[in-house]
């Protein structure tokens, strides 16, 4: 009888320490991952093109509603919250194919909650075009550069701390919009 009680307890002690080491090893394969997607838009190898580091970097932007009300950075953090940043006359291409896979991906992760940041927008234009999203976007005007989170021209994707800190910080390539898909794909792990 004890030897079976001891077999079992052995047994369960085996298959979770084999969970446990399953899960680690998957988490490392995930930040690999994210890791390969979030740097794939520059080439190391040039000095030139690497990226900074935003990840770390308070947010420092102005922030107001459709409705033209100030709003506190808080609003834009938390676990399900992604945050998009671009100019009303950036690329439009890049805008179009960031729009179109953050849809995507609020439709399969209806849990998430999409923020527009866009610059260079009138307040009755952003009004006009919060119409197009779902309730899962909420979109806000900034101020009229995007040097304090990344590219002036390509959008940025980023994600925000409770303290108002970036991290996930994906500029989004105007030549390989399939990046955009890839970095949108990891938002949720």
């Amino acid at each position: 009888m004890k030897k079976n009680i001891t077999t079992i307890l052995i047994c369960v002690l085996m298959a979770v320490a084999a969970f446990y080491i399953g899960r680690i090893s998957l988490q490392k394969h995930y930040e690999r991952k994210i890791e390969e997607i979030v740097n794939i838009y520059y080439d190391k190898s040039d000095e030139s093109d690497v990226a900074p580091d935003y990840d770390g970097k308070i947010v420092a932007i102005d922030l107001c509603d459709v409705y033209g009300k100030k709003v506190d950075i808080d609003s834009i953090s938390g676990k399900r919250n992604v945050c998009a940043r671009f100019s009303a006359t950036g690329c439009r291409p890049c805008i179009d194919t960031l729009t179109d896979a953050l849809q995507a991906f609020v439709e399969s992760n209806p849990d998430w909650h999409v923020n527009l940041l866009i610059d260079n927008i009138y307040q009755r234009d952003m009004y006009v075009l919060s119409k197009e999203f779902g309730p899962s976007f909420s979109l806000y005007s900034t101020g009229a550069s995007m040097g304090d989170t990344g590219s002036d021209i390509s959008p940025v994707m980023f994600r925000v701390t409770p303290e108002g800190k970036i991290f996930r910080h994906f500029i989004c390539s105007p030549d390989y919009p399939e990046r955009t898909y890839d970095y949108v794909s990891t938002i949720g792990l």
